[in-house]
């Protein structure tokens, strides 16, 4: 039965014993190529974005900009000006010291000569002083590692470059670019390259695609709420900016929210609260993708009979599932008997609720009322079952964790943000921890 598996048909998935089930789940996500778009294509692995290219300077321009000027020095020295005046942007001046053996280094730099080269750095290093002798070394350094495609040294030199207190603003942001750049690219440092890339979007006046670039160089490390943050965050702005987003950004947000779901999800696929409240995630952020996904929502939210037929509907009209498939078909048509026998004893399920000394028959009731989409309602029952506490079935369990969760998500759909977040606020339990941090992510990137 293993090798024959279809993970596509409901039938075969019910059929199957619940171990081969969850393990077959399991093996299907990892091996789920949608869960693996961390690795975005070849146009964002070369990502640099158009603002971000803008910044960089080529190796010819640095060059030339290198000689040392020590009349301007002197100058400064003496309290007086140059002609450009006190730029922010301006060069750092050389001590006198340092421009008299800068000369010589630079001669052995255009001329390419590797042992000249690696002599002409330990001189500069010995004759550093200042700061910005430093600057001018550190800068030296990075472009004979350019030159020699060091990468290694080239970041070293880079890092100098930053940390210098007298690294003009300008070229900090292009050495800051390099940076990101070779971090991602190069040494694959991806935590690096964000928080270059963060500090490039700070320092850019919040450019969109600096933020995306962050946002993508998290998701390589599976730091799945930086990622969505990013993300957003260039999606919000380039939105604001009155342009389009394109598709492509649009399914990097999509993935960055099942790559993070899909592991939770797994772990907790047993315990029906966290796996239908997962799927819920995966709903709202427009990640329901395998046929899989709808067969275990009617499972799980078989409590939810119309919120079913709503995920149901949306399946069918995306083609993900067919009617046409008799397992679906059939849950299908459970969930809309069930929904009737609900809707039919709506208001009697509220009486009985209110009469009721436990608070169990309270939280049936909102469950059936939240279901059919009558949230406000919904929220006033789940508020009385809390109210007279007492929340457990014939198993004993205590479901005031799960009242909390469906109150918080009436809350959601009523659009009372404010409430639903004080009422995650409340939730304590360890194993609510991870759902509830997405939940107020959720609400706070996409709602």
């Amino acid at each position: 039965m293993l090798g024959i598996f279809n993970p596509n048909s409901a039938k075969t998935y019910y059929n199957l014993a619940h171990k081969q089930r969850l393990w077959l789940c399991a093996k299907s996500t990892m091996n789920d190529p949608l869960l693996k778009m961390r690795d975005i294509s070849e146009e964002f692995m070369k990502f640099l974005s158009s603002a971000t290219a803008a910044l960089l300077i080529g190796t010819a321009s640095i060059v030339a900009a290198s000689a040392v000027p020590t009349e301007a020095y002197a100058q400064k020295k003496k309290g007086k000006k140059d002609k450009k005046g006190d730029d922010a942007n301006a060069e750092p001046k050389a001590s006198k010291g340092y421009a008299k053996v800068y000369g010589g280094a630079a001669a052995a730099l255009e001329a390419g000569e590797p042992q000249a080269i690696k002599s002409s750095i330990q001189i500069l290093k010995e004759a550093s002083k200042t700061e910005a002798d430093q600057y001018f070394t550190s800068r030296y350094q990075f472009i004979a590692a350019r030159k020699s495609k060091d990468v290694s040294a080239q970041v070293q030199s880079l890092k100098e470059l930053i940390a210098n207190p007298v690294t003009p603003p300008k070229t900090l942001t292009t050495f800051r670019s390099e940076l990101a750049l070779l971090a991602f690219n190069e040494l694959k440092d991806y935590q690096l390259a964000a928080t270059h890339f963060q500090e490039l979007y700070r320092s850019s006046g919040a450019n969109h695609s600096l933020a995306f670039n962050a946002g993508l160089a998290f998701s390589r490390i599976n730091d799945h709420k930086n990622a969505i943050l990013w993300t957003n965050k260039a999606i919000d702005a380039q939105t604001a900016a009155g342009q389009a987003v394109s598709e492509a950004w649009q399914s990097t947000k999509r993935n960055n929210w099942y790559n993070a779901i899909s592991p939770l999800r797994k772990d907790a696929y047993t315990d029906s609260l966290l796996n239908i409240n997962y799927l819920r995630l995966l709903r709202v952020t427009d990640n329901m993708r395998f046929p899989s996904l709808f067969a275990d929502y009617a499972e799980f939210g078989a409590r939810f009979p119309s919120e079913v037929i709503a995920t149901f509907d949306e399946g069918f009209a995306s083609g993900i599932i067919s009617k046409t498939d008799i397992s679906f078909s059939e849950l299908y048509s459970e969930a809309k008997r069930n929904a009737r026998e609900i809707n039919a004893k709506l208001s009697a399920d509220e009486k009985d609720a209110a009469n009721s000394p436990k608070g169990f028959l309270a939280m049936i009731a909102g469950d059936n009322l939240a279901s059919t989409g009558q949230h406000a309602r919904a929220i006033k029952m789940y508020e009385l079952a809390l109210q007279k506490g007492n929340i457990a079935g014939r198993d004993g369990v205590d479901q005031s964790d799960k009242v909390r969760l469906d109150l918080a998500r009436a809350k959601i759909a009523s659009g009372d943000k404010a409430g639903a977040k004080a009422e995650f606020a409340k939730l304590t339990n360890p194993k609510t921890k991870s759902l509830v941090e997405y939940w107020n992510l959720f609400l706070d990137t996409e709602s």
